[in-house]
């Protein structure tokens, strides 16, 4: 089963993965610092998907949770009309 959450600071490593996989390489320390940034405007939010306890930073998990929940692709957006 995977849980959606909201980011922690003990998840910067397995996002700092994330975004090299997206492209985007970068340091757990760096991706530290801008979800620092990110956390401190209250209209943000960040959420994983965890499963048997373990963070899943696959893009393709990412993608097919969002499908499954209605959404469609629209560029690097998922978009749902509520």
């Amino acid at each position: 089963m995977v849980l959606i959450r909201e980011s922690r600071q003990s998840d910067n490593h397995a996002l700092a993965q994330l975004m090299g996989e997206l492209g985007y390489p970068t340091s757990a320390e760096s991706m530290r610092k801008r979800m620092k940034a990110i956390e401190s405007n209250p209209m943000n939010g960040t959420f994983i998907a965890e499963m048997d306890n373990l963070i899943k930073p696959e893009r393709a998990a990412a993608h097919e949770f969002y499908k499954s929940k209605g959404y469609d692709i629209n560029g690097y957006r998922f978009l749902k009309k509520l």
